[in-house]
């Protein structure tokens, strides 16, 4: 009898401890709301920034409400890291304010830099900068942000937006200047409480 309650026990609490994200968002109008039924990209507001966008060519992929958490979590890793930068003078939360953030499949670049630096041509690819302010990030749906480049690209935003030159796109490669290991660790806490979370 006890075996079998402590079987039971053990299968109730791996249920409860797993992590699936559902976003119940309230009161948002039907307008705003990704139509599944869509074809092509759709943009979402994302909440707590001014004029942030997410794009989304199908729904399931993204949603606007990890988007923001995860936003909001980095910004507060990079107080952390930085704190008397005060993020930059406001440039970084000016840029994460009106960030475009695009979500989809596969692509692949003529031209990138890997982490070590190093230069490669048709390289594929989980994350690009294209503007200070627009980035892609490879997704399917039921990926979690935290597995994703999401955090890593909002370094090269964060940077690019200081520098008002380039997002350092050899990162800690000699080419340019900008990334820092600090950067490192504030995506690897950013995603380690992402990935904590669900999200």
């Amino acid at each position: 009898m006890g075996r079998k309650f402590s079987l039971i026990l053990l299968g109730a609490l791996l249920i409860a401890c797993t992590h699936h994200w559902i976003a119940v968002p309230q009161d948002i109008r039907s307008f705003k709301k990704c139509k599944p039924l869509n074809n092509g990209p759709q943009m979402q507001r994302v909440s707590g920034f001014k004029t942030a966008f997410i794009i989304v060519h199908d729904c399931s992929v993204m949603d606007v409400e990890r988007v923001s958490i995860a936003m909001h979590v980095f910004l507060e890793k990079w107080r952390e890291m930085f704190p008397d930068d005060i993020i930059g003078n406001g440039k970084v939360e000016k840029a994460f304010d009106s960030l475009s953030a695009e979500f989809s499949g596969s692509k692949k670049t003529a031209n990138a830099y890997r982490m070590d630096g190093t230069y490669g041509k048709n390289l594929p690819v989980s994350g690009l900068t294209l503007t200070p302010g627009w980035i892609w990030v490879k997704t399917k749906p039921g990926d979690r942000l935290c597995k994703t480049s999401f955090a890593h690209e909002l370094v090269h935003v964060a940077i690019w937006n200081l520098k008002g030159t380039d997002g350092d796109p050899d990162h800690l490669g000699d080419k340019y200047a900008g990334w820092e290991l600090e950067h490192n660790i504030i995506i690897q806490e950013t995603n380690k409480i992402l990935c904590k979370w669900g999200i």
